[in-house]
Protein backbone atom coordinates (compact mmCIF):
# COMPACT_ATOMS: atom_id res chain seq x y z
CA UNK A 1 0.00 0.00 0.00
CA UNK A 2 0.04 1.00 -1.68
CA UNK A 3 2.82 3.43 0.76
CA UNK A 4 0.87 3.57 3.86
CA UNK A 5 1.58 4.94 2.34
CA UNK A 6 3.69 6.39 1.96
CA UNK A 7 1.88 3.56 0.18
CA UNK A 8 -1.45 5.23 -0.39
CA UNK A 9 0.26 8.09 -2.17
CA UNK A 10 1.96 5.64 -4.52
CA UNK A 11 -1.22 3.70 -5.15
CA UNK A 12 -3.49 6.71 -5.67
CA UNK A 13 -2.80 6.90 -9.39
CA UNK A 14 -5.09 8.49 -11.93
CA UNK A 15 -8.55 6.96 -11.76
CA UNK A 16 -8.85 3.98 -14.01
CA UNK A 17 -11.94 1.92 -14.67
CA UNK A 18 -11.38 -1.26 -16.59
CA UNK A 19 -13.82 -4.13 -16.62
CA UNK A 20 -12.63 -7.49 -17.88
CA UNK A 21 -14.81 -10.55 -17.80
CA UNK A 22 -13.25 -14.00 -17.52
CA UNK A 23 -15.74 -16.70 -18.48
CA UNK A 24 -14.47 -20.11 -17.49
CA UNK A 25 -16.65 -21.81 -20.02
CA UNK A 26 -15.50 -19.66 -22.96
CA UNK A 27 -13.00 -20.78 -25.54
CA UNK A 28 -13.36 -24.53 -25.20
CA UNK A 29 -12.13 -26.96 -22.54
CA UNK A 30 -9.89 -25.08 -20.09
CA UNK A 31 -8.97 -28.22 -18.18
CA UNK A 32 -6.96 -29.76 -21.02
CA UNK A 33 -3.71 -28.29 -19.66
CA UNK A 34 -4.51 -27.38 -16.07
CA UNK A 35 -0.95 -26.69 -14.90
CA UNK A 36 0.15 -26.67 -11.26
CA UNK A 37 -2.52 -24.24 -10.03
CA UNK A 38 -5.33 -26.62 -10.96
CA UNK A 39 -3.86 -29.37 -8.81
CA UNK A 40 -4.08 -27.48 -5.53
CA UNK A 41 -6.28 -28.96 -2.85
CA UNK A 42 -9.56 -27.24 -2.01
CA UNK A 43 -9.33 -25.50 1.38
CA UNK A 44 -12.59 -23.59 1.00
CA UNK A 45 -15.13 -24.29 3.72
CA UNK A 46 -17.87 -22.91 1.51
CA UNK A 47 -18.03 -26.21 -0.40
CA UNK A 48 -16.38 -28.24 -3.14
CA UNK A 49 -15.04 -26.38 -6.16
CA UNK A 50 -17.68 -27.91 -8.43
CA UNK A 51 -20.47 -26.64 -6.17
CA UNK A 52 -19.35 -23.03 -6.39
CA UNK A 53 -20.41 -20.95 -9.36
CA UNK A 54 -21.93 -17.69 -10.54
CA UNK A 55 -20.51 -14.21 -11.02
CA UNK A 56 -18.29 -12.21 -8.69
CA UNK A 57 -16.94 -8.70 -9.09
CA UNK A 58 -13.51 -7.77 -7.71
CA UNK A 59 -12.38 -4.19 -7.06
CA UNK A 60 -8.72 -3.24 -6.67
CA UNK A 61 -6.34 -0.39 -7.39
CA UNK A 62 -3.95 -0.66 -10.31
CA UNK A 63 -0.93 -2.14 -8.56
CA UNK A 64 -2.96 -4.79 -6.73
CA UNK A 65 -5.03 -5.67 -9.78
CA UNK A 66 -1.97 -6.15 -11.98
CA UNK A 67 -0.58 -8.50 -9.34
CA UNK A 68 -3.77 -10.60 -9.29
CA UNK A 69 -4.70 -10.68 -12.96
CA UNK A 70 -2.30 -13.44 -14.09
CA UNK A 71 -3.50 -15.64 -11.19
CA UNK A 72 -7.18 -15.47 -12.17
CA UNK A 73 -6.75 -18.04 -14.93
CA UNK A 74 -5.65 -20.64 -12.38
CA UNK A 75 -8.61 -19.76 -10.16
CA UNK A 76 -10.98 -20.34 -13.07
CA UNK A 77 -9.46 -23.73 -13.78
CA UNK A 78 -10.11 -24.71 -10.18
CA UNK A 79 -13.59 -23.13 -10.12
CA UNK A 80 -14.86 -23.59 -13.69
CA UNK A 81 -18.39 -22.45 -12.86
CA UNK A 82 -17.34 -19.01 -11.60
CA UNK A 83 -17.07 -15.88 -13.72
CA UNK A 84 -14.82 -13.10 -12.43
CA UNK A 85 -15.38 -9.45 -13.32
CA UNK A 86 -12.51 -7.14 -12.38
CA UNK A 87 -12.78 -3.39 -11.88
CA UNK A 88 -9.55 -1.42 -11.59
CA UNK A 89 -9.82 1.94 -9.82
CA UNK A 90 -7.56 4.49 -8.23
CA UNK A 91 -7.04 3.92 -4.53
CA UNK A 92 -9.10 6.94 -3.44
CA UNK A 93 -11.85 6.27 -5.97
CA UNK A 94 -12.23 2.69 -4.76
CA UNK A 95 -12.46 3.97 -1.17
CA UNK A 96 -15.15 6.54 -1.93
CA UNK A 97 -17.18 4.24 -4.15
CA UNK A 98 -17.13 1.45 -1.59
CA UNK A 99 -18.42 3.79 1.13
CA UNK A 100 -21.14 5.08 -1.20
CA UNK A 101 -22.19 1.57 -2.23
CA UNK A 102 -22.41 0.46 1.37
CA UNK A 103 -24.47 3.51 2.35
CA UNK A 104 -26.87 3.11 -0.56
CA UNK A 105 -27.07 -0.71 -0.28
CA UNK A 106 -26.25 -1.16 -3.96
CA UNK A 107 -23.30 -1.31 -6.32
CA UNK A 108 -20.70 -2.90 -4.01
CA UNK A 109 -18.23 -5.51 -5.29
CA UNK A 110 -18.18 -9.05 -4.01
CA UNK A 111 -14.45 -8.84 -3.24
CA UNK A 112 -12.55 -5.65 -2.42
CA UNK A 113 -8.83 -5.04 -2.05
CA UNK A 114 -8.45 -2.83 1.02
CA UNK A 115 -5.40 -0.80 2.12
CA UNK A 116 -4.53 -0.84 5.82
CA UNK A 117 -5.71 2.74 6.51
CA UNK A 118 -9.25 1.92 5.34
CA UNK A 119 -10.00 -1.57 6.60
CA UNK A 120 -10.87 -0.47 10.14
CA UNK A 121 -13.37 2.06 8.87
CA UNK A 122 -15.02 -0.54 6.62
CA UNK A 123 -15.48 -2.81 9.62
CA UNK A 124 -16.73 0.02 11.80
CA UNK A 125 -19.55 0.88 9.39
CA UNK A 126 -20.50 -2.77 8.90
CA UNK A 127 -19.44 -2.91 5.25
CA UNK A 128 -17.58 -6.24 5.43
CA UNK A 129 -18.92 -9.77 5.78
CA UNK A 130 -17.85 -11.78 8.83
CA UNK A 131 -15.25 -14.33 7.63
CA UNK A 132 -14.46 -15.83 11.03
CA UNK A 133 -15.41 -19.42 10.23
CA UNK A 134 -13.15 -19.39 7.16
CA UNK A 135 -10.20 -17.45 8.59
CA UNK A 136 -9.92 -18.79 12.15
CA UNK A 137 -8.55 -22.23 11.13
CA UNK A 138 -5.75 -20.47 9.24
CA UNK A 139 -5.11 -17.71 11.79
CA UNK A 140 -1.63 -18.90 12.77
CA UNK A 141 -0.51 -19.16 9.15
CA UNK A 142 -0.34 -15.34 8.94
CA UNK A 143 2.25 -13.09 10.62
CA UNK A 144 0.91 -11.64 13.86
CA UNK A 145 1.25 -8.01 12.80
CA UNK A 146 -1.63 -8.31 10.32
CA UNK A 147 -4.51 -9.07 12.68
CA UNK A 148 -5.18 -6.04 14.95
CA UNK A 149 -7.07 -4.01 12.35
CA UNK A 150 -9.27 -6.79 10.95
CA UNK A 151 -10.54 -8.29 14.20
CA UNK A 152 -13.43 -7.04 16.30
CA UNK A 153 -14.75 -8.90 19.35
CA UNK A 154 -13.00 -12.09 18.29
CA UNK A 155 -14.34 -11.97 14.73
CA UNK A 156 -12.32 -11.69 11.51
CA UNK A 157 -13.45 -9.46 8.66
CA UNK A 158 -10.69 -9.58 6.03
CA UNK A 159 -7.80 -11.77 4.92
CA UNK A 160 -4.29 -10.27 5.08
CA UNK A 161 -2.50 -10.03 1.75
CA UNK A 162 0.86 -8.34 2.16
CA UNK A 163 2.97 -7.24 5.09
CA UNK A 164 5.15 -4.15 5.37
CA UNK A 165 8.27 -4.95 7.42
CA UNK A 166 10.50 -1.87 7.63
CA UNK A 167 14.20 -1.83 6.91
CA UNK A 168 16.91 0.78 6.51
CA UNK A 169 17.89 0.95 2.84
CA UNK A 170 21.34 2.50 2.47
CA UNK A 171 23.93 3.42 -0.17
CA UNK A 172 26.99 1.25 0.21
CA UNK A 173 29.14 3.64 -1.79
CA UNK A 174 28.29 6.61 0.44
CA UNK A 175 29.16 4.71 3.61
CA UNK A 176 32.44 3.58 2.05
CA UNK A 177 33.37 7.15 1.07
CA UNK A 178 32.79 8.20 4.67
CA UNK A 179 35.12 5.44 5.88
CA UNK A 180 32.40 3.30 7.43
CA UNK A 181 31.54 -0.39 6.98
CA UNK A 182 29.19 -0.99 4.06
CA UNK A 183 28.07 -4.57 4.61
CA UNK A 184 24.57 -5.04 6.13
CA UNK A 185 25.78 -6.42 9.45
CA UNK A 186 28.38 -3.68 9.78
CA UNK A 187 25.88 -0.93 9.03
CA UNK A 188 23.33 -2.46 11.42
CA UNK A 189 25.97 -2.45 14.17
CA UNK A 190 27.13 1.07 13.30
CA UNK A 191 23.57 2.43 13.46
CA UNK A 192 22.46 0.48 16.52
CA UNK A 193 20.45 3.34 18.06
CA UNK A 194 18.83 6.56 16.90
CA UNK A 195 21.59 8.49 18.66
CA UNK A 196 24.12 6.55 16.57
CA UNK A 197 22.11 7.35 13.45
CA UNK A 198 22.29 11.08 14.13
CA UNK A 199 26.00 10.96 14.98
CA UNK A 200 26.92 8.97 11.86
CA UNK A 201 24.68 11.16 9.72
CA UNK A 202 26.67 14.24 10.69
CA UNK A 203 29.95 12.53 9.78
CA UNK A 204 28.60 11.33 6.43
CA UNK A 205 27.38 14.84 5.58
CA UNK A 206 30.75 16.33 6.52
CA UNK A 207 32.86 13.77 4.63
CA UNK A 208 30.74 13.10 1.55
CA UNK A 209 28.18 15.90 1.25
CA UNK A 210 25.38 13.33 1.18
CA UNK A 211 22.37 13.80 3.42
CA UNK A 212 21.44 11.05 5.84
CA UNK A 213 17.79 11.02 4.80
CA UNK A 214 15.06 13.07 3.15
CA UNK A 215 11.97 14.76 4.58
CA UNK A 216 9.28 16.75 2.74
CA UNK A 217 10.21 20.02 4.41
CA UNK A 218 8.32 22.20 1.93
CA UNK A 219 4.98 20.41 1.51
CA UNK A 220 4.88 18.43 4.74
CA UNK A 221 3.13 15.58 2.88
CA UNK A 222 4.38 12.31 4.33
CA UNK A 223 6.50 14.02 6.96
CA UNK A 224 5.28 11.57 9.59
CA UNK A 225 6.50 8.43 7.80
CA UNK A 226 9.69 8.08 9.84
CA UNK A 227 7.83 9.32 12.93
CA UNK A 228 5.27 6.52 12.55
CA UNK A 229 7.96 3.88 12.05
CA UNK A 230 9.69 5.09 15.21
CA UNK A 231 6.42 4.52 17.08
CA UNK A 232 5.56 1.28 15.33
CA UNK A 233 8.83 -0.36 16.30
CA UNK A 234 7.59 -0.14 19.89
CA UNK A 235 4.14 -1.46 19.01
CA UNK A 236 2.15 1.77 19.05
CA UNK A 237 0.75 4.46 16.74
CA UNK A 238 -2.00 6.99 17.41
CA UNK A 239 -4.66 4.90 19.17
CA UNK A 240 -4.73 1.70 21.20
CA UNK A 241 -7.07 -1.19 20.43
CA UNK A 242 -9.73 0.41 22.68
CA UNK A 243 -9.54 3.50 20.41
CA UNK A 244 -8.01 5.67 23.13
CA UNK A 245 -5.62 8.40 21.92
CA UNK A 246 -2.07 7.43 22.93
CA UNK A 247 0.01 10.01 21.10
CA UNK A 248 0.95 11.97 24.24
CA UNK A 249 3.76 9.68 25.30
CA UNK A 250 7.49 9.97 26.02
CA UNK A 251 8.10 7.83 22.93
CA UNK A 252 6.19 10.15 20.59
CA UNK A 253 7.93 13.19 22.05
CA UNK A 254 11.35 11.56 21.64
CA UNK A 255 10.55 10.64 18.03
CA UNK A 256 9.50 14.17 17.14
CA UNK A 257 12.52 15.66 18.89
CA UNK A 258 14.78 13.31 16.96
CA UNK A 259 13.32 14.44 13.62
CA UNK A 260 13.80 18.06 14.64
CA UNK A 261 17.37 17.35 15.69
CA UNK A 262 18.09 15.69 12.34
CA UNK A 263 16.74 18.68 10.46
CA UNK A 264 18.47 21.26 12.64
CA UNK A 265 21.81 19.45 12.25
CA UNK A 266 21.63 19.73 8.47
CA UNK A 267 21.58 16.01 7.63
CA UNK A 268 18.10 16.01 6.08
CA UNK A 269 17.44 16.73 2.41
CA UNK A 270 14.20 18.57 1.66
CA UNK A 271 12.46 16.33 -0.87
CA UNK A 272 9.03 14.75 -1.06
CA UNK A 273 8.90 11.02 -1.92
CA UNK A 274 7.78 10.37 -5.47
CA UNK A 275 8.93 13.74 -6.80
CA UNK A 276 11.71 14.32 -9.32
CA UNK A 277 14.18 15.77 -6.72
CA UNK A 278 13.59 12.77 -4.46
CA UNK A 279 14.09 10.25 -7.26
CA UNK A 280 17.21 12.08 -8.39
CA UNK A 281 18.59 11.87 -4.86
CA UNK A 282 18.08 8.11 -4.94
CA UNK A 283 19.69 7.83 -8.35
CA UNK A 284 22.77 9.92 -7.58
CA UNK A 285 23.42 9.04 -3.96
CA UNK A 286 22.46 12.41 -2.49
CA UNK A 287 20.88 10.55 0.45
CA UNK A 288 22.66 7.82 2.40
CA UNK A 289 19.65 6.03 3.88
CA UNK A 290 15.91 5.54 3.36
CA UNK A 291 13.82 4.15 6.21
CA UNK A 292 10.98 2.38 4.46
CA UNK A 293 9.04 -0.85 4.13
CA UNK A 294 10.00 -3.80 1.95
CA UNK A 295 8.27 -2.37 -1.12
CA UNK A 296 10.95 0.33 -1.31
CA UNK A 297 13.11 -2.33 -2.95
CA UNK A 298 10.78 -2.32 -5.93
CA UNK A 299 10.64 1.47 -5.99
CA UNK A 300 14.44 1.75 -6.06
CA UNK A 301 14.73 -0.66 -8.96
CA UNK A 302 12.08 1.28 -10.83
CA UNK A 303 13.30 4.86 -10.29
CA UNK A 304 17.06 4.26 -9.87
CA UNK A 305 17.96 1.23 -12.00
CA UNK A 306 21.48 2.53 -12.67
CA UNK A 307 22.25 2.32 -8.94
CA UNK A 308 22.09 -1.48 -9.01
CA UNK A 309 24.71 -3.00 -6.73
CA UNK A 310 25.09 0.16 -4.67
CA UNK A 311 22.29 -0.52 -2.17
CA UNK A 312 22.02 -2.65 0.95
CA UNK A 313 19.42 -3.12 3.67
CA UNK A 314 20.19 -2.93 7.39
CA UNK A 315 18.07 -3.02 10.52
CA UNK A 316 16.45 0.24 11.60
CA UNK A 317 18.02 1.84 14.70
CA UNK A 318 16.61 1.04 18.13
CA UNK A 319 15.64 3.52 20.82
CA UNK A 320 17.99 1.86 23.27
CA UNK A 321 20.77 -0.73 22.99
CA UNK A 322 19.19 -4.12 22.46
CA UNK A 323 15.77 -2.61 21.74
CA UNK A 324 13.34 -3.40 18.94
CA UNK A 325 14.71 -2.94 15.43
CA UNK A 326 11.67 -3.99 13.39
CA UNK A 327 8.46 -2.17 12.54
CA UNK A 328 5.28 -2.83 10.56
CA UNK A 329 4.20 -0.29 7.93
CA UNK A 330 0.85 -1.83 7.06
CA UNK A 331 -0.20 -3.50 3.85
CA UNK A 332 -3.46 -4.62 2.30
CA UNK A 333 -6.30 -7.12 2.61
CA UNK A 334 -9.04 -8.79 0.63
CA UNK A 335 -12.53 -8.67 2.09
CA UNK A 336 -16.07 -9.69 1.12
CA UNK A 337 -18.72 -6.99 0.99
CA UNK A 338 -21.78 -7.53 3.19
CA UNK A 339 -23.81 -6.79 0.04
CA UNK A 340 -22.25 -9.62 -1.96
CA UNK A 341 -24.83 -12.02 -3.37
CA UNK A 342 -22.21 -14.71 -3.95
CA UNK A 343 -20.22 -14.90 -0.75
CA UNK A 344 -19.14 -18.53 -1.27
CA UNK A 345 -17.46 -17.74 -4.58
CA UNK A 346 -16.06 -14.50 -3.14
CA UNK A 347 -14.37 -16.38 -0.30
CA UNK A 348 -13.13 -19.05 -2.72
CA UNK A 349 -11.42 -16.28 -4.69
CA UNK A 350 -9.80 -14.81 -1.58
CA UNK A 351 -8.69 -18.21 -0.31
CA UNK A 352 -7.13 -19.05 -3.66
CA UNK A 353 -5.34 -15.72 -3.96
CA UNK A 354 -4.07 -15.35 -0.39
CA UNK A 355 -4.16 -18.81 1.14
CA UNK A 356 -1.73 -20.50 -1.23
CA UNK A 357 2.03 -20.01 -1.03
CA UNK A 358 2.46 -20.40 -4.78
CA UNK A 359 -0.04 -17.65 -5.58
CA UNK A 360 1.18 -15.07 -3.06
CA UNK A 361 4.77 -15.68 -4.10
CA UNK A 362 3.86 -15.19 -7.75
CA UNK A 363 2.32 -11.84 -6.81
CA UNK A 364 5.38 -10.94 -4.75
CA UNK A 365 7.67 -11.59 -7.71
CA UNK A 366 5.40 -9.59 -9.96
CA UNK A 367 4.51 -6.60 -7.80
CA UNK A 368 6.70 -6.62 -4.65
CA UNK A 369 3.70 -7.39 -2.42
CA UNK A 370 5.50 -9.12 0.44
CA UNK A 371 3.32 -12.05 1.63
CA UNK A 372 1.77 -12.16 5.08
CA UNK A 373 1.36 -15.94 4.65
CA UNK A 374 4.19 -17.54 6.61
CA UNK A 375 4.35 -20.79 4.63
CA UNK A 376 5.25 -18.71 1.58
CA UNK A 377 8.66 -18.08 3.19
CA UNK A 378 9.65 -21.73 2.69
CA UNK A 379 10.15 -21.06 -1.01
CA UNK A 380 13.84 -21.09 -2.07
CA UNK A 381 13.32 -17.70 -3.72
CA UNK A 382 13.71 -16.05 -0.29
CA UNK A 383 17.32 -17.19 -0.12
CA UNK A 384 18.29 -16.04 -3.59
CA UNK A 385 21.01 -13.33 -3.70
CA UNK A 386 19.62 -10.07 -5.12
CA UNK A 387 21.97 -8.43 -7.65
CA UNK A 388 20.44 -4.99 -7.16
CA UNK A 389 21.47 -5.21 -3.51
CA UNK A 390 24.99 -6.45 -4.24
CA UNK A 391 24.05 -10.08 -3.68
CA UNK A 392 22.38 -9.55 -0.30
CA UNK A 393 19.59 -12.03 0.47
CA UNK A 394 17.13 -9.23 1.16
CA UNK A 395 13.98 -11.36 0.97
CA UNK A 396 15.09 -13.57 3.85
CA UNK A 397 16.17 -10.45 5.72
CA UNK A 398 12.65 -9.04 5.49
CA UNK A 399 11.15 -12.39 6.54
CA UNK A 400 13.03 -12.05 9.82
CA UNK A 401 11.87 -8.47 10.23
CA UNK A 402 8.25 -9.46 9.53
CA UNK A 403 8.47 -12.11 12.23
CA UNK A 404 10.11 -9.74 14.73
CA UNK A 405 7.85 -6.71 14.26
CA UNK A 406 5.29 -5.92 16.94
CA UNK A 407 1.60 -5.75 16.00
CA UNK A 408 0.23 -2.23 15.75
CA UNK A 409 -3.32 -0.93 15.48
CA UNK A 410 -3.88 1.55 12.65
CA UNK A 411 -7.50 2.26 13.72
CA UNK A 412 -10.70 3.02 11.84
CA UNK A 413 -9.75 6.60 10.93
CA UNK A 414 -6.01 6.43 10.47
CA UNK A 415 -6.00 8.84 7.53
CA UNK A 416 -7.54 11.65 9.57
CA UNK A 417 -5.27 11.05 12.55
CA UNK A 418 -2.23 11.06 10.28
CA UNK A 419 -3.26 14.40 8.78
CA UNK A 420 -3.43 15.87 12.27
CA UNK A 421 -0.01 14.47 13.13
CA UNK A 422 1.48 15.72 9.85
CA UNK A 423 0.25 19.26 10.43
CA UNK A 424 1.51 19.52 14.00
CA UNK A 425 4.81 17.73 13.32
CA UNK A 426 5.46 19.98 10.33
CA UNK A 427 4.99 23.08 12.48
CA UNK A 428 7.41 21.75 15.09
CA UNK A 429 10.06 20.74 12.54
CA UNK A 430 9.80 24.22 10.98
CA UNK A 431 10.21 25.75 14.47
CA UNK A 432 6.69 27.21 14.48
CA UNK A 433 5.94 25.38 17.73
CA UNK A 434 7.81 23.39 20.34
CA UNK A 435 7.79 19.59 20.16
CA UNK A 436 5.98 19.50 23.51
CA UNK A 437 3.28 21.82 22.22
CA UNK A 438 2.98 19.81 19.00
CA UNK A 439 2.38 16.55 20.86
CA UNK A 440 -0.20 18.22 23.11
CA UNK A 441 -1.97 19.62 20.05
CA UNK A 442 -1.95 16.21 18.39
CA UNK A 443 -3.56 14.72 21.48
CA UNK A 444 -6.13 17.52 21.76
CA UNK A 445 -7.15 17.46 18.11
CA UNK A 446 -7.19 13.67 17.85
CA UNK A 447 -9.35 13.43 20.98
CA UNK A 448 -11.77 16.03 19.61
CA UNK A 449 -11.88 14.22 16.31
CA UNK A 450 -12.70 10.93 18.00
CA UNK A 451 -15.50 12.54 20.01
CA UNK A 452 -17.14 13.75 16.81
CA UNK A 453 -17.26 10.25 15.34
Amino acid sequence: MSRIKRRTAVLATAALALVIVFAAWAGGDRSANPGPSAERGDRTEAGDAGDIGGDITVWAWEHAMKAMMPEIDGFLRKYPNVRVHTVMLSNDDAYKRFLLANASNTGAPDVAAIPEPYVGQYIEIGALHDLTSMIRPNRRKIVDTKWPDVTRDGKYYAMPWDSGPVGLFYRRDVFERAGFPSDPDGVSELLATWDDYLRVGKIIKEKTGAYMNALPLESGVGITTMFEYMLSQEGTLYLDKANRVTINSPLALSALKKLIEMNDSGITLSAEPGTRPYNEALQKGYVATVLEAVWMGGTLQEVAPDSSGLWGVAKMPAWRPGGSRAAEAGGSYLGVSRLSTNKRAAWAFIDYMLGEAETVNNMFRRAYLFPALKEAYDDPMYDEPQPFFAGQRTRRFFVRLAEEAKPVYFSDDFRDLREIAEFEAFKAIKNASSPEAAILQMEKRMTEHRRRK
